[in-house]
């Protein structure tokens, strides 16, 4: 059975997000401000994701990495310490399972989003369609 995170790990994840989104928003050489707009936050809302102090929401995480040209991947923890629960395992490659559920739920945020593949937001017309 597959428990949920603890507080602890949840934490953790957070912070190992936000290194990861610092560290590749810098490589990329993107200031906060430029990725603020992007996101559709605020400044102060990046520096609190970058220092784990605000969690992401998922469309967050995954619009950041179509800015700085990454996969959502990139962003996500690879080492937090989580080995009281088996709930990541970012070690582990993804089954297919996995995967075909990963890009089930990249292409439904991409769609709510309306993003292209190639990253670009679509204008939604006035009507909500």
């Amino acid at each position: 059975m597959i428990s949920r995170p603890t507080q602890e790990q949840l934490h953790a994840i957070q912070e190992a997000f936000g290194q990861r989104l610092r560290a590749e928003r810098l490589r990329h050489h993107v200031g906060q401000k430029v990725l603020a707009g992007g996101l559709r936050v605020s400044r102060t809302t990046v520096s609190n994701l970058e220092r784990g102090v605000q969690r992401p929401y998922l469309d967050q995480v995954y619009t950041a990495a179509q800015i700085l040209g990454i996969p959502v991947t990139d962003l996500l923890p690879a080492d937090a310490d989580l080995s009281a629960s088996p709930v990541i395992t970012a070690a582990e490659p993804l089954s297919a399972t996995q995967r075909t559920a990963l890009e089930r739920t990249v292409a439904n945020v991409r769609a709510e989003l309306s993003i292209t593949p190639t990253g670009t937001q679509r204008r939604r017309s006035s009507n909500g369609g």
